[in-house]
């Protein structure tokens, strides 16, 4: 049975899963870490010599988001935007890759393919773990904007990793499939907004053949992306009513080494919560977060700020504006009206905001 067995894993930006199939008993299982359908995309290299993989924790040496910058240089499109994300901790060797510091004070570095591999190689341990077998195939997806250099990338990373790869496939595709599209002719939209990334594709179903008509997106506008403008807006919310715990949050240049650790790991913390808080917004008019967490101090006892879901839209009022704009490019591109779409699905954690839904309901309608 083993020699039947493939795997195919999406190696996402915040999250990475994995679904395993046997041909003989065409069923689909999904992979479980730690009881959960997921795996942090997060490494912890706060102890180079012992990697923690998938724990997301607040310490300095977390290093996640990296899918945001595998196969690209120096020269890339939109690569600023990644530097003020990483920091300090991302830098360039002399043929313009990117590296990223173990630590901002540490003098090792890593390779955005081997993080990612260091992470396939822990869902590799697992699959191992669940099926008592090393002899499976592997199909890694990745989006469709993805460059030739993106792709080899992840190749390359799932290799270090140890998997044996037999295709690297769009993730419209993969999700088309798994949606059940290859039941049904027709045209099909498929709107992927995850945590790092926004993917849109038009999809052709005939016969037995699907065909990719178009392909959009942006490769810097996820869920992320989100979370920072809910982070800014928590922190000016703190600002306003707790000086010193915003001091304690604040990274200024004057920081020492010590300093600076300890508010990156106050900020981690309140990200962690700002995570949390989005979440529940995509059921709630409104939410309450507390930061006690942040303050090291007693539930009862921490700040609370309500934030309303007319808050959350107005401060990500441009990102959901570029979706539209992702959105229209790809129609164009596709020489398609909204009339000839049949079916609209909706894949990633991200298109399931109610701001995003109304948004897709209201250009497409109920499809």
């Amino acid at each position: 049975m083993s020699s039947d067995l493939y795997v195919g894993i999406d190696l996402g930006t915040t999250r990475t899963k994995a679904v395993l199939w046997s041909r003989q008993f065409s069923s689909f299982n999904v992979i479980k870490f730690n009881e959960k359908e997921y795996l942090p995309s997060v490494i912890d290299t706060t102890n180079p010599s012992n990697i923690i993989v998938g724990v997301d924790s607040s310490k300095e040496g977390m290093i996640y988001d990296i899918k945001r910058i595998i196969g690209k240089n120096s020269k890339s499109e939109g690569i600023e935007l990644e530097k003020e994300r990483f920091g300090e901790r991302l830098i360039f060797n002399k043929e313009g890759n990117p590296q990223i510091k173990l630590n901002s004070s540490s003098s090792e570095t890593l390779q955005p393919e081997e993080i990612s591999a260091i992470i396939l190689n822990k869902v590799k341990k697992t699959i191992i773990e669940q099926t008592q077998t090393d002899k499976f195939k592997v199909i890694v997806t990745v989006p469709a904007t993805f460059t030739d250099q993106q792709k080899d990338a992840t190749l390359c990373a799932a290799q270090l990793g140890g998997l044996d790869v037999i295709q690297i496939l769009p993730e419209p595709t993969a999700a088309a499939y798994a949606y059940g599209v290859d039941q049904n002719n027709g045209n099909f939209f498929a709107f992927d907004f995850g945590g790092g990334t926004l993917d849109t594709t038009i999809l052709k179903k005939t016969g037995n053949s699907l065909k990719v008509i178009s392909a959009g997106g942006d490769q810097h506008l996820g869920g992320i992306d989100i979370d920072k403008n809910l982070f800014e807006l928590v922190l000016n919310k703190i600002k306003n009513e707790d000086i010193n715990l915003y001091n304690n949050l604040n990274i200024t240049q004057s920081d020492d080494s010590k300093t600076k650790t300890r508010k990156i790991n106050k900020r981690n913390k309140l990200r962690k919560e700002i995570e949390k808080a989005k979440i529940e917004l995509s059921s709630s008019n409104d939410v309450i977060i507390n930061l006690s967490k942040v303050q090291d101090c007693e539930e009862e006892e921490g700040i609370e700020f309500e934030i309303t879901q007319k808050e959350f839209e107005l401060i990500n009022k441009n990102l959901f504006d570029k979706c539209k704009k992702v959105i229209d490019e790809t129609l164009k591109k596709a020489r398609m009206s909204v009339k000839e779409i049949n079916k609209v699905f909706l894949v990633g954690g991200s298109s399931h905001i109610p701001a995003i839904e109304s948004l897709i309901e209201e250009k497409f309608g109920k499809k």
